[in-house]
């Protein structure tokens, strides 16, 4: 019982990830033209952006096939970790993150498939002269639940089952 307690926990955690990314990206869309910005702070800026690419714009401009190249991909990501979770719960942080890269490819996945396109609003910037590159909330999640993994693989010499 308590498995089963624990896997519905992350899972949960997974939907939270997917409910707030598609939240933002649907507030974003509906109050921001393209290219529009907020600035927040001097370091930080909301900006209304579409990424046909993967991470950080890469394959941005490869004309078109990425698109499918890049939904595959997800949605085989998507389908493989609730397995990979259920393997792993006896090792909490390990569970934790790839629920957090379940949560995060789920969001991203879901505007490949109905848009085509990520949409990203959030710029970190120094100086308004170098720019990281534009992200969301999906990403933040896949990011640290990546550098999650990767503490619990050196902390704890754990490593993911298969």
């Amino acid at each position: 019982m308590v498995k089963l307690e624990n896997m519905l926990k992350l899972y949960i955690n997974s939907f939270i990830i997917v409910f707030l990314d598609q939240l933002t990206k649907k507030i974003i869309v509906a109050n921001m033209m393209i290219r529009d910005i907020i600035e927040v702070t001097f370091f930080l800026d909301i900006i209304h952006v579409r990424n046909t690419g993967a991470a950080f714009s890469f394959l941005h401009d490869a004309g078109g096939w990425q698109r499918y190249f890049l939904v595959t991909i997800s949605l085989l990501v998507s389908i493989a970790l609730p397995f990979y979770i259920k393997k792993n719960l006896h090792q909490p942080l390990l569970a934790i993150s790839l629920s957090l890269i379940l949560g995060g490819a789920v969001g991203n996945l879901i505007d490949r498939l109905f848009l085509g396109y990520v949409i990203d609003f959030i710029s970190f910037h120094y100086d308004k002269t170098i720019f990281w590159p534009a992200f969301n909330i999906a990403d933040s999640a896949i990011t640290v639940g990546a550098i999650l993994m990767i503490y619990d693989a050196f902390k704890n010499k754990t490593q993911l089952k298969f």
